[in-house]
């Protein structure tokens, strides 16, 4: 027999992907101590994708689980004795799980927690050469973070989605360097 598909459901088990963009990134400013010189930071392109297992739309479940990859950029900029640049990321790998808290025909909102690693790296032209097996090994550390989305539906397929994250605990300053813990505010779309 033929199968048929009703409007707004997809032959999969109701899964759904959503990409965001972050509008900042948090960071060190300043300097930490007398010792050290002075330096600025600029945000680069950030972003975060994730793959969820329920689309609440089409689920009686309040709950469910999540994988998200983030990657975050950061150019920090030594003001002297002389002016050098480093190009600085940070990609996390992080397992979750949300619930639905509100839901409305028009707008959804979940909270949640996730915990995974994050690795620091970074490039500059000024750097010296590696002399050491793991002299350009990131820096890691492992992570806890709270998140809520807001899913705006779109249509029967897409959503908007407004983002709210940041890390609850997480490795110390020398580990994440530049990027430090606070609210990430993201916009995107997930795809139902």
């Amino acid at each position: 027999p033929k199968r048929v598909l009703q409007p707004g459901k997809g032959p999969a088990s109701g899964h759904a992907v959503c990409a965001s963009f972050d509008l900042n990134t948090p960071a060190y400013s300043g300097r930490s101590s007398e010792d050290d010189r002075e330096f600025s930071t600029e945000a680069g392109f950030s972003w975060r994708v994730g793959l969820l297992s329920k689309n609440f739309a089409e689920c009686d479940r309040k709950h469910r689980r999540s994988v998200f990859i983030t990657h975050q950029a950061l150019n920090l900029t030594w003001d002297s004795p002389e002016t050098r640049t480093r190009r600085y990321s940070a990609t996390s790998i992080e397992a979750g799980v949300d619930r639905l808290v509100l839901d409305r025909a028009r707008l959804r909102l979940s909270l949640g927690v996730a915990g995974g690693i994050t690795f620091v790296t970074y490039k500059g032209k000024s750097d010296a050469s590696c002399d050491s097996p793991f002299c350009n090994a990131p820096d890691t550390s492992g992570l806890i973070s709270g998140f809520g989305l807001c899913e705006i539906p779109v249509s029967a397929r897409l959503s908007g989605i407004l983002g709210l994250r940041g890390w609850i605990l997480g490795g110390g300053r020398e580990d994440t360097f530049p990027f430090k813990s606070g609210p990430v505010v993201s916009v995107g779309f997930q795809v139902n």
